[in-house]
């Protein structure tokens, strides 16, 4: 029972050693290139923004640019959903910068 601590932390390093060497073996890189429109429920506002597809690691996701220039994950499947859900402040920015 006393080795229990060491065996866990072993465990765990050579959980986040494979994961690395994942990464260094298999570096991410775009597929694909698109756009969605995103439209805000409350006034009918519409903008679009670009998505691409990043292969990684052996595994496939797609994201979505913001006007500021950061990539979101779209983790629900849902681009625009998770444009809606996590950054609805955004079309209230953009209403606010138009002249």
């Amino acid at each position: 029972m006393k080795w229990a601590p060491w065996l866990i932390g072993l465990l765990g390093l050579a959980v986040v050693g494979y994961g690395l060497w994942m990464q260094r073996m298999h570096p991410p890189r775009v597929i694909g290139m698109g756009t969605i429109v995103v439209s805000n429920p409350k006034n009918g506002q519409r903008i679009t923004l670009r998505t691409r597809t990043v292969e990684g690691s052996g595994f496939t996701k797609t994201e979505v640019e913001l006007p500021g220039g950061t990539w979101l994950d779209c983790a629900r499947g849902d681009c625009a959903e998770t444009v809606r859900a996590e950054h609805f402040e955004m079309f209230d920015t953009l209403r606010d910068q138009r002249p």
